[in-house]
Order: C-alpha cells, then structure tokens, then sequence
C-alpha cells in the first residue's frame, strides 16, 4: 500500500506539472511545453516500473520490469539537458551605467519557472525510482553489489543522456537494435 500511495503522491506532483505545461501553452501557443510534458511522462514511468517490480511474482515479469526501468531511468535526468530552452535575453548589464537589468517578458519568466520545475521534479522521480528498486534489490542481492550496480546505472544515465540529447534517439529506438548500435 506504501507503494501505491508513493506513485499517487508523485502522480500527483506529475499531474500538477502538466497543468502548469497545458496553461502555458494555453497562453503563449508555444509548443515546448508539450514536449516538456511528454518528457515528464517518460520521467514518471521508472518509478512505476520499479513499484511494479517490486509486486511481480513472476520472476520474468520481474526482469521484464527491470530492464524497462532501466531504458527509461535516463529521462528522468535527460530533463536537466532541457535547460537549455531556457531563453536568452533574461538578464543583462547595461554598458552605460553598469546596471543589471532584467527581462520584462512574463512568458520568458514563466518558461525558465517551468524549466528548472520540470528538471527538479524529473530528478527526484529518477532518485525516488532508484531508491525503490535499490530497497527491492537489497533483498535480493549484498549491499555493495547493490551500491555498485547503481553507481553504473548512474553512469549508463549519463550515456542515455548523451544519447538522447545529441544523438537525438529515443527509449523505443530500442525496438531497433541494429539500427540502434550503428548509430551510437
């Protein structure tokens, strides 16, 4: 039941996250935050997969399980990579009189609040996702090999990040092996 609450509790804070996307694009008819909102989706569904895992009896459902949370770990943390939307112009120093001024553009502000909210949010999912499955794993498996594994699902995030950002490829590319290894 702790399980169930935790993923509401998080459902929750997703769903919030998502109005917020809805009224912006609602207000400026940008697209972007769309994008943000599919990608917080994809940063929910480790958690998921991770309480799932953790309530399988099967043990293939289990691995199933776990490599799903594996492909989609990384969009937790691939939504720090969306700070780069964060727009220009929002602060400058004037050459005359050496003053800081600031943006007077409310869509700009609000873009850069949804920005660092959205990468915030999706870091915790991506911490809350590791912590579940890492408690699932104790049981299972000695505390440093445990340690150990998430220390490479971190740097395996790192890649998947890499991958996603600048290699411009998605969790389902996965569905294309071979097309998939010649492009990494």
């Amino acid at each position: 039941m702790a399980r169930k609450r935790c993923v509401l509790r998080w459902g929750a804070a997703v769903g919030l996250y998502w109005a917020a996307c809805a009224a912006h694009v609602w207000r400026t008819g940008g697209l972007l935050a769309l994008g943000l909102a599919w990608n917080m989706l994809l940063a929910l569904l480790p958690l998921c997969f991770a309480c799932a895992a953790g309530r399988c009896r099967l043990w293939a459902g289990r691995a199933a399980l776990a490599v799903l949370w594996l492909l989609f770990l990384p969009n937790t943390f691939y939504m720090l990579t969306d700070l780069i939307h964060t727009p220009q112009k929002m602060e400058w120093v004037n050459a005359a009189d050496w003053t800081v001024r600031h943006s007077e553009n409310v869509s700009d502000w609000l873009l850069t609040l949804l920005l660092g909210t959205g990468a915030v949010l999706a870091v915790l999912l991506g911490l809350e996702a590791m912590r579940v499955f890492r408690v699932y794993c104790c049981v299972h498996w000695p505390r440093p090999a445990v340690w150990a594994g998430g220390g490479a699902v971190l740097l395996l995030c790192g890649f998947g990040m890499y991958i996603g950002r600048f290699l411009r490829l998605n969790s389902w590319d996965i569905l294309h092996p071979l097309a998939l290894l010649r492009r990494v």
